[in-house]
């Protein structure tokens, strides 16, 4: 949830900067009257934006400004009188500190501020895919050096040792991430999108963060929490986060939609941890479209449609969870059913025809009925 700080001596000041603040998009806004007051709060809470409004009680406010842009991912504007304008700016424009003068015109602090905000989220994005290539190229040098190691060692060819290690990630299922340590956000908590949380929780996952069409779901959250969506609250959300699906998916593994199109941006994909996953569901047009989610970075792209790689659909479990249950005679499906059909359904697919683009069976495999109605029948008494 995006927060801004506001350094004023003068309640005045206070007062015109929280109002415009709130017409740029930043949600919450934080009012110290002091440099120490606001060193304070910083070491304790993160700020898209923070506005000195000099002269301070306890210091001018160029020091805290330089500070501020020196030790801390955030937004600084600093306000002073016009005829010092231009040599206080001198002072701290090295350090990304951007200065306007009293007194202060309405829509221009307006455009100042909105710039410094969007400024922030595309520097924002672009340090996260700097992180994510270094990482990337990291990894490159190291199946690099893999490779080496293997042609000189084991007489493998290229191709050979390509495999060979292609394989060896495949047997940790593709991302090598596990389940346990993963944090997935689901856009969608219906019926379908409930059912997967379910699951989600009963297989082990470590994190899980539901959204609406009102953000993310939280206790105590006023709007939009009807039962059932208060009920999810218990098993998802631990650290009670609030704000939207971009601020969800900020460090996320894996996105799972069963929503509307067009929900996820290139921006957003960025945003989460290396090799992200996206399940992007929605039908006839996903949450992102495969093409856009690859091209923004994601490992493993998943939807609801015939025409692109892994289709995910429904039709893979029904068939086989009926026979199975009809032949052993189970009185009822349970979660932990359901996870092992999941785990069947993804074992058809053997290590060598794993990869990115072949994560799911095809609809019409004949093995997927067989697997998953055995998985249902371990379950018989």
């Amino acid at each position: 949830m995006s927060c801004a700080l506001i350094v004023s001596t003068s309640e005045k000041g206070k007062s015109f900067f929280s109002d415009l603040i709130k017409t740029v998009g930043i949600s919450n806004t934080v009012t110290v009257g002091s440099g120490s007051e606001a060193r304070r709060i910083l070491n304790r809470t993160e700020f898209d934006l923070v506005i000195i409004n000099a002269p301070l009680t306890d210091e001018f406010g160029h020091q805290l400004a330089i500070a501020i842009s020196k030790n801390y991912n955030t937004g600084v504007l600093l306000v002073v009188k016009n005829d010092i304008a231009d040599a206080v700016s001198a002072k701290v424009e090295d350090y990304g500190v951007f200065v306007i003068e009293k007194p202060l015109n309405r829509q221009f602090v307006y455009k100042s501020i909105k710039y410094i905000y969007i400024s922030r989220k595309k520097f924002l994005g672009l340090q996260s895919e700097n992180e994510r290539l270094k990482v990337k190229i990291s990894e490159i040098r190291l199946i690099d050096r893999a490779k080496c190691i293997l042609i000189q060692y084991l007489n493998m060819s290229e191709p050979q040792a390509h495999r060979y290690i292609e394989k060896q990630a495949m047997d940790l299922r593709v991302t090598k991430k596990d389940i346990k340590d993963i944090t997935v956000v689901l856009n969608g908590p219906g019926a379908a999108g409930t059912a997967i949380i379910k699951m989600m929780h009963t297989a082990g996952v470590g994190k899980i963060i539901a959204v609406d069409e009102f953000g993310i779901l939280y206790k105590d959250r006023q709007e939009g929490l009807i039962p059932h969506k208060r009920a999810l609250c218990d098993i998802t959300n631990p650290d009670n986060m609030q704000g939207t699906l971009a601020d969800a998916l900020k460090g996320a593994d894996v996105f799972v939609g069963v929503s509307k199109p067009n929900l996820v941006t290139d921006e957003m994909v960025h945003s989460m941890n290396n090799d992200p996953i996206i399940f992007a569901m929605a039908n006839p047009e996903p949450e992102i479209t495969y093409q856009k989610a690859k091209a923004a970075g994601a490992r493993v792209v998943g939807t609801g449609r015939s025409d692109y790689p892994n289709q995910i659909n429904n039709v893979l479990a029904f068939p086989g969870i009926f026979k199975g249950a009809l032949e052993a005679r189970v009185p009822s499906i349970t979660p932990e059913m359901k996870v092992a059909v999941a785990k069947a359904i993804a074992d058809t697919i053997s290590d060598e025809d794993l990869n990115e683009e072949n994560i799911m069976p095809k609809i019409f495999n004949k093995d997927v009925t067989a697997a998953v109605a055995d998985a249902i029948k371990q379950f018989a008494k």
